[in-house]
C-alpha cells in the first residue's frame, strides 16, 4: 500500500499528498465539506488521522507494516470526483443567480476598511457579495465570498476556491499586483492610483491560492502580503511563505497581526506607499 491508498484507506480524501514533513488539514469521505482529516508525508513514512473514525493517528512506512491501518475499503475516487464536479457546476451556477441578484450599493463593511464611498454587491439580506472567477478568465464564475456587516466572511458550500481570484482594474495592465484579501486590495488600489500606476490588483482570498497563482502570472507581477501571526502548530508565516512561493517581488508590513489596509487606515497614505515601494525594491 503507497502513502496515496493509505490516506484513503484512513478515510481522507487527497488527490496528491503533499513531501513537505507539513501537517495539512484535509476533507474526509464521511464530511467532505469540512476538513475533519489530516495527514503528515515524510517520504520514507508518514501518518494520518480521521476525526470521523480514529480515534489515533494510522502511521505509515514504506518500508514496513502500517500501525493501525483501518480495514474499510477504499473509496471509488472517480465516482468522488465525478460528484466534485457536479457539485461545482451547481455551485457555480447557485453564484451566478447570487450575482445577479444583487444591488450595486455601499456596504458597512467596506465603510469600516475606510472605503465609505465604494460601491460592492450588495445581497438582500445584508450581505457583500465577492464574485470568485479564475484567474485565467472573467467569465468563469467559480464561487462566491459573503461578508456580513461585522466581517466575518464565507464561501459558498460547494464552490471551488482554487485558483479563483476577484480583479480591479483592466486585464491587460503591465502590472498585476497581488494581495489576499478585498480590504487590502482596495486599499493598493487607492495606493497604486496615487502613484498614478497602470496596474491590475488580483484579490487571491487566501494565501494558499496566492501561491497558486502567483507563478502562473506573466509580466511585471508584485506582492503585498499580510504579516500573519504564526501558525500555532508550525510556526509558519502563512502570508510570507505564499509570497515567496510566487517567484514575485514582494513586501509585507513591519508589524506583524498588520496587512495593507491596517497600515493604510492607521497610518495613512504615505505609509501605504512606502509599502507599496518596498515591494518593487
Amino acid at each position: 500500500m503507497d502513502f496515496a491508498d493509505f490516506l484513503r484507506a484512513s478515510g481522507l480524501i487527497v488527490r496528491s499528498p503533499m513531501l513537505d514533513g507539513r501537517i495539512h488539514r484535509v476533507p474526509t469521505v464521511s464530511k467532505p465539506r469540512k476538513k475533519n482529516g489530516a495527514y503528515r508525508y515524510m517520504g520514507d513514512w508518514g501518518w494520518a488521522r480521521c476525526w470521523d473514525s480514529m480515534m489515533e493517528s494510522a502511521i505509515w512506512r514504506a518500508d514496513g507494516p502500517v500501525k493501525g491501518a483501518p480495514a474499510r475499503p477504499l473509496p471509488d475516487m472517480a465516482e468522488m470526483m465525478r460528484q466534485a464536479r457536479e457539485e461545482a457546476a451547481a455551485a457555480a451556477q447557485r453564484a451566478r443567480e447570487l450575482v445577479t441578484g444583487c444591488v450595486f450599493d455601499r456596504h458597512p463593511y467596506l465603510e469600516r476598511k475606510g472605503f465609505p464611498n465604494e460601491r460592492g454587491l450588495v445581497h438582500r439580506d445584508g450581505r457583500l457579495v465577492v464574485p470568485m472567477r479564475w484567474f485565467r478568465s472573467a467569465n468563469r464564475l467559480q464561487s462566491v465570498q459573503f461578508i456580513e456587516p461585522d466581517g466575518t466572511k464565507r464561501y459558498l458550500p460547494g464552490g471551488v476556491a482554487k485558483e479563483a481570484v476577484f480583479t480591479f482594474g483592466a486585464p491587460d495592465a503591465p502590472e498585476t499586483w497581488l494581495v489576499e484579501g478585498l480590504a487590502t486590495g482596495l486599499s493598493v488600489r487607492a495606493g497604486l492610483l496615487a502613484m498614478r500606476r497602470p496596474a491590475r490588483v488580483m484579490v487571491c482570498f487566501s494565501s494558499g491560492t496566492m501561491a497558486l497563482v502567483g507563478p502562473q502570472l506573466l509580466g511585471q507581477v508584485y506582492v503585498v502580503a499580510d504579516y500573519d501571526w504564526p501558525n500555532p502548530q508550525t510556526g509558519v508565516l502563512a502570508g510570507e511563505v505564499a509570497a515567496a512561493a510566487t517567484g514575485h517581488r514582494w513586501a509585507k508590513p513591519h508589524e506583524q497581526g498588520m496587512d495593507a489596509n491596517d497600515v493604510h487606515q492607521r497610518d495613512g497614505m504615505p505609509a501605504l506607499l512606502e509599502l507599496l515601494r518596498r515591494a518593487m525594491e
